[in-house]
């Protein structure tokens, strides 16, 4: 089923509803049939006795069509005192979905942050010592991990193609700046994906 738009008011969501009603056979059948058997026995137990046959067929019918009124009003009376509840249900599950992606965009944004500051004090001293590997090889780990946890396995495999490097202990200087930029340049892309 499609998403509905939260804007909708409740009288149009119950009537769309209604509307979704005709193609569940049991719900909307079963209500119409029960509804114009009940009518149209009634309108059998009310017509005049002493009236033609003309007449003894026609409240049958009359009631028959009034009950499938009545079934179809039962109908969208149902759908009407469900719809705000089934627009306050969606309104927060889109309100968590957008919640958990702003959460994830501030984590990406938070990675980003610190691929800049390790990446800038790498560039300010031109050299590279075991502690810089060993700061690159935590922040690596600790995106590759994310990405992992969050099922982002494009980015995943990006980042291990791009960015991971396997004997970080025997890096030089420049194979460390060249992984903090495409790592930088992997985490712009994602957060842009989370914030578009």
């Amino acid at each position: 089923m499609a998403e509905k738009p939260l804007n909708q008011s409740s009288p149009r969501r119950a009537w769309e509803e209604t509307k979704e009603s005709f193609h569940k056979i049991w719900f909307f059948w079963g209500v119409q049939v029960v509804a114009v058997g009940v009518f149209a026995l009634l309108g059998t137990i009310f017509a005049p006795e002493n009236s033609g046959r003309l007449a003894s067929a026609v409240y049958p019918v009359a009631g028959g069509a009034v009950g499938a009124i009545v079934g179809f009003g039962i109908i969208y009376l149902i759908c009407l005192i469900k719809a705000p509840y089934k627009q306050r249900d969606e309104a927060r599950k889109q309100l968590m979905e957008l919640k958990n992606r702003l959460a994830e965009a501030g984590y990406v944004e938070a990675l980003t942050w610190d691929c800049i500051e390790l990446s800038n004090k790498l560039k300010s001293f031109s050299t590279i010592n075991n502690h810089d590997r060993s700061q690159f090889q935590k922040w690596s780990i600790d995106v590759l991990n994310y990405l992992d946890s969050k099922n982002r396995h494009q980015e995943s495999l990006q980042w291990l193609r791009d960015v991971s490097i396997n004997n970080v202990q025997s890096s030089g200087y420049e194979d460390v700046l060249r992984a903090y930029d495409a790592g930088y340049n992997i985490l712009l892309e994602l957060h842009k994906k989370l914030t578009d």
